[in-house]
């Protein structure tokens, strides 16, 4: 397990011994830490644009570049061998192992104040973007496709009837069987998580028992791709914000809530067994 503070202290938990446990040059906004099995690295990233990479036996930590408008959003391929980033100037950029850029190409009529979510097919031949991009700062989704290590834009997220959506929140997460990519949207004035084929194509919504006032935080699918865990955060006047987990399975075409779990503070990451 691998835990990263805004503030660039990265810590590496193996059955319960920290085993890495390092200070990242001075940033005030370390967002992004992935570990990287073959290379035995951990790479980590900042809002700032910041790209630095932790050699897990030494401790010792490499500079890789800076972004200079800042990074939106990082997600490494399912493989590993290619990383995707979205930076602050509206470029979709993919980098290689050894840092080449692999890939650049503008998926923003202007800069992206906010954060991006991504997230790649499990073949790695697609991937989702979730973001503002364009002036109007509502999020919407893309799909990306890859050719021959040439990327265009595939698709983009649309109603059938080609009307606006209405995405909100940061959970973003494609099933590992590549049916559906799960978002979140205000539908009928109540928080849905909404469901997108490849094509962009809306594809049905579940209504989430929650307070109006929730946010989508974090979506993730089960490796049989049959459960949905979603975790809602909410926050009234003068407090703290609270987190809510959510458990959904479907069956006949409708979703069933199997499980909640509440939380006093917020939840920060969440990952299924890579086995089950």
């Amino acid at each position: 397990m691998w835990c990263l503070s805004s503030a660039g202290y990265l810590v590496g938990v193996v059955d319960g011994d920290v085993v890495v446990e390092v200070d990242l040059p001075s940033q005030p906004d370390w967002t992004w830490c992935a570990y990287h099995a073959e290379l035995d690295i951990v790479v980590c990233a900042s809002q700032s644009g910041a790209l630095v990479s932790v050699h897990c036996p030494d401790q010792h930590v490499d500079v890789i570049g800076h972004f200079d408008f800042g990074i939106r959003g990082m997600r490494w391929s399912p493989n590993d061998e290619q990383v995707a980033l979205v930076t602050g100037d509206g470029q979709f950029l993919t980098l290689s192992t050894t840092w080449n850029v692999m890939h650049e190409s503008p998926c923003s009529s202007c800069a992206i104040d906010g954060l991006v979510q991504l997230s790649w097919r499990a073949d790695g031949k697609f991937v989702s973007i979730q973001g503002p991009f364009s002036l109007h700062a509502t999020l919407s989704l893309q799909v990306w496709a890859v050719d021959n290590a040439v990327w265009t834009l595939h698709a983009q997220g649309r109603h059938e009837d080609k009307s606006e959506l209405a995405l909100q929140g940061q959970g973003l997460h494609w099933s590992p069987n590549h049916a559906l990519i799960a978002s979140s949207e205000v539908f009928k004035n109540q928080l849905h998580v909404a469901f997108f084929e490849t094509n962009g194509l809306r594809h049905g919504e579940m209504a989430l028992s929650v307070d109006a006032s929730a946010s989508v935080t974090h979506l993730s699918w089960n490796l049989a791709s049959d459960v949905l865990a979603v975790v809602t955060s909410t926050s009234s006047s003068g407090s703290s914000p609270s987190s809510t987990l959510q458990l959904w399975t479907r069956r006949n075409y409708y979703w069933y809530l199997k499980h909640t779990r509440e939380y006093e503070s917020p939840v920060s990451a969440l990952q299924w067994d890579l086995e089950q």
